[in-house]
């Protein structure tokens, strides 16, 4: 809906939109439901007045003298682009509080709660984070076909709750987080596991197949064990803000003989040439998510948060940490083979990025930024992004 703007509206910029400046243009993006939007300095120097508490016409003044010009001369031009930032959803308006009426109403005077990209909310009680679902049909749906009470696993301040289909998988993630269980009833079901025999599944069971859900989000459906179990772990480490220089993403790791690119991670079909250079002698394929190391342009497949022991679902006792692996480039999904410039390639990567509930916006923007300077960020069609990775590894 639009709103007329004067001098005295008040603007403040949504929760998890950031902004990022480049040569000649910048990047407005919103994390929530990983949107870019690109926009010239002006733009940007309209957004960066924007705090919730200055008046528009303050703002107007403030760029005036910035820009040695009239504020008369440029006040239209700052009230049409806070317009379109309302039209794309990026900002909201500040109600005064003798304006609220009672009512679903009085809420657009409140600030948006800073959630995560899906949909989750953050809350700390008694010293731990603990990450709540909110309420909906799709959860009911999920929570009606009959789980274990939800285990609570420890992972840096965070608190996550991990449930199984049945007493079976309740036992085997007992054992493959023992080291990390705690006793807290709090916890939401943030993941639900699956471990069935697909080969027997009997129809019109409530779990028709073996594999994970992230709140009620279905991943992927994964026949192994070891993999789902490993997955579930390398998602709940994903939960927890990651150290500053690095960066979470969605992404496939094809690590080969001489370095490691990045691909899409789908959850569906992958590209026959991107399952045949895991084929490969000494290659492997590591799903998603991964960790960059953005300072230093390496891999870490699986930091050292969770000590695993995996001897339930046929692994090792306990799982040694991965040594970090070189980072040769990043292939995403695109009409042409290119190499892509740095705004391009941060909106490329956007989609891919893992947002934890307690991760600073600003400080996830920047460090992709970063991260598409340090490596190569190219585009190829599905067909192709196989033999690109190839030469992309064979070129370090």
């Amino acid at each position: 809906m639009s709103s007329s703007f004067d001098r005295s509206t008040v603007v403040r910029p949504r929760a998890l939109v950031g902004a990022l400046a480049f040569d000649e243009s910048g990047l407005l993006i919103d994390l929530p439901i990983r949107q870019t939007h690109q926009v010239n300095p002006t733009a940007l120097a309209v957004w960066a007045c924007l705090d919730g508490a200055t008046a528009l016409g303050s703002v107007v003044d403030e760029l005036a003298l910035a820009f040695a010009t009239n504020p008369a001369t440029i006040e239209p031009d700052v009230l049409a682009v806070v317009a379109q930032f309302e039209q794309m959803g990026l900002v909201e308006i500040e109600v005064p509080s003798d304006e609220l009426v009672a009512g679903p109403e009085s809420r657009l005077g409140a600030p948006t709660t800073p959630s995560p990209c899906i949909g989750r909310n953050l809350v700390e009680l008694d010293g731990h984070r603990y990450i709540m679902l909110p309420p909906s049909s799709c959860q009911e749906g999920l929570d009606r076909r009959g789980w274990q009470p939800p285990l609570a696993v420890a992972v840096g301040d965070h608190r996550i709750g991990i449930r199984g289909d049945s007493a079976a998988t309740e036992a085997v993630l007992r054992q493959v987080f023992a080291r990390h269980l705690v006793d807290d009833p709090r916890v939401a079901p943030n993941y639900s596991v699956v471990l069935v025999d697909d080969a027997i599944i009997e129809p019109g069971t409530a779990h028709p197949r073996s594999g994970l859900y992230e709140g009620n989000q279905w991943l992927a459906t994964l026949t192994e064990p070891m993999a789902i179990v490993e997955a579930l772990a390398r998602r709940m480490v994903a939960s927890v803000p990651s150290q500053p220089s690095w960066t979470a993403l969605e992404a496939l790791a094809v690590v080969g003989d001489t370095g490691t690119v990045l691909l899409p991670w789908h959850q569906g079909t992958m590209a026959e040439r991107v399952v045949g250079l895991g084929e490969r002698p000494g290659w492997m394929l590591h799903p998603a998510p991964v960790w960059v190391d953005v300072a230093r342009a390496q891999v870490i497949i699986d930091p050292a948060d969770l000590d695993l022991d995996l001897s339930a679902v046929g692994g090792p006792g306990h799982r040694p940490a991965t040594e970090p692996l070189p980072l040769t480039g990043i292939v995403a999904q695109g009409p042409t083979t290119a190499r892509l410039d740095q705004s391009d390639a941060v909106t490329a990567l956007v989609p891919w990025l893992v947002v934890a509930p307690a991760d600073d916006v600003d400080v996830v923007l920047d460090t992709l930024a970063e991260l598409t300077t340090r490596v190569p960020v190219l585009s190829a069609p599905f067909d192709d992004v196989g033999d690109v990775a190839a030469a992309l590894v064979r070129s370090r």
